[in-house]
């Protein structure tokens, strides 16, 4: 969906608020995937002009009736799907894949303690731009740790995805990566027609607001992926930037995937530290409910 489609007034009250015309829902939602228009801009600045006007009562009986019309509520379901693709614009150019669309946080089971715990414990780190947290969650396969960490992406993306898509500069606020593609971005500039330079890559990296690091040790174990990934980890370190970090290793796998320089650095800053998720797999769950 390019842009929202221009709706005509409905024959409503006749007030002269109406000679102002409709606010245009143009921005970002604040909260997953539903529209909250107390804060939208337009609406702002219609009841501005409405107010300048000494038109208030009648801008606002206006809006009100027609949120309740046919053509308001139509309006309202553009504006959901026009904020979902613009979202998923971000998330999905931030590393996110298609298979991972729309895991956000209001979607993550939390039938049990841990899975409580692990949520809150990741959800304070997204809402949270000034965390220098290293998070590290590891267990077996299909407990949710991937969907934590998308949805930590999705947050910081729904939180401001406006400004994001207005400088193109999606991957500012969260990257979510692997630690095999890490090196493989490096790698890749070496070759003569690489259009992105080894600082250049690293940067984005250690430079993002937040960073999400999916399969650690699930990679070659070459010596090139295990340094890239040290150095990357090393500087958000030093650059107090939110870092978490997801793999099915246990703790000794972990030693020989981080290495001493990163585990010695994790639990320093606030929200940092070890979480185990290791309960039964929600895709067999799944499989034996269908």
């Amino acid at each position: 969906m390019d842009s929202l489609k221009q709706i005509t007034p409905p024959a409503l009250t006749q007030s002269p608020a109406t000679e102002l015309g409709l606010p245009h829902f143009d921005r970002c939602t604040k909260n997953a995937f539903r529209p909250c228009f107390h804060y939208d801009a337009e609406i702002s600045r219609f009841r501005a002009t409405c107010k300048n006007r000494e038109m208030v009562e009648e801008g606002e009986a206006f809006l009100a009736e027609f949120m309740e019309s046919e053509d308001g509520k139509a309006y309202k379901a553009d504006k959901i799907a026009f904020n979902r693709e613009q979202l998923w614009e971000s998330v999905g150019g931030a590393g996110v894949s298609e298979r991972h669309r729309d895991k956000v946080f209001s979607t993550y089971r939390t039938d049990l303690p841990g899975q409580k715990k692990a949520k809150g414990a990741v959800e304070s780190i997204a809402t949270n731009d000034d965390s220098a947290a290293m998070l590290v969650l590891y267990g077996p396969p299909g407990t949710g740790k991937t969907h934590l960490g998308v949805s930590a992406v999705y947050d910081r993306y729904i939180r401001h995805g406006g400004r994001d898509l207005m400088h193109r500069q999606s991957g500012k606020w969260a990257i979510f990566t692997t630690q095999a593609l890490i090196s493989r971005r490096v790698r890749d500039t070496y070759n003569d027609d690489s259009k992105e330079t080894e600082k250049k890559v690293m940067a984005d990296f250690a430079t993002c607001s937040l960073l999400v690091v999916d399969e650690i040790g699930a990679g070659s174990g070459s010596d090139h992926e295990k340094q890239m990934l040290c150095d990357v980890l090393c500087a958000r370190y030093n650059a107090k930037k939110a870092t978490i970090m997801i793999s099915n290793l246990g703790i000794d796998g972990l030693k020989l995937a981080l290495g001493d320089r990163v585990m010695d650095r994790i639990n320093e800053d606030q929200g940092s530290g070890f979480l185990v998720m290791n309960w039964k797999s929600q895709r067999e769950a799944q499989k034996a409910t269908v």
